[in-house]
């Protein structure tokens, strides 16, 4: 386990737009995201969403083909996340709930503090990535898919049973 989160909840895999898509539940301290989520609730429990699409490219040589694919799963994610945020809050409006542009590194329905990219060390500390420095850049890896992924990431606090059963429906 990554220093600083209790672990993963949840563990799911499915076939989503030809790509193996993997879930995890983490669940750090609210404060650690603060500076990316002002509006998040820092006395509830955070459940952090990591959703990692696996690419036929590497990412750490992006080709024009794997730039493409980059960008499908970009927009597979917001679509997902899109769906996945609404269901939770018709379920329960009190709840918070925004995800990350991984495009941007900005949250997609709150207002912006600071960027949250894919090079920040939060991932590694807290969500279960590697981060490489490649020499000219940095790329984050997963430890089944390697730098042949992309990631993203939905942030929930509140009840995490409707934000469980919301989920279920979205992978």
């Amino acid at each position: 386990a990554a220093p600083g989160h209790s672990g993963v909840n949840s563990d799911n895999a499915k076939t989503f737009a030809q790509s193996s898509i993997c879930t995890r539940i983490f669940h750090p301290p609210a404060e650690a995201f603060a500076d990316v989520l002002p509006e998040l609730p820092c006395s509830s429990r955070l459940c952090v969403v990591v959703v990692v699409m696996q690419t036929k490219a590497s990412m750490a040589h992006l080709t024009r083909k794997g730039q493409q694919e980059r960008e499908e799963c970009y927009t597979a994610f917001l679509k997902g996340a899109s769906v996945f945020r609404d269901r939770l809050l018709e379920s329960d409006a009190e709840l918070f709930c925004d995800f990350i542009d991984p495009r941007t590194g900005w949250p997609a329905h709150s207002l912006p503090a600071k960027p949250f990219l894919t090079t920040d060390g939060r991932w590694e500390d807290f969500l279960g990535m590697k981060l490489e420095e490649l020499g000219c850049c940095c790329i984050m890896t997963h430890p089944e898919f390697g730098s042949c992924m992309v990631a993203g990431i939905v942030f929930c606090a509140g009840d995490s049973s409707v934000m469980h059963a919301s989920l279920d429906s979205w992978v």
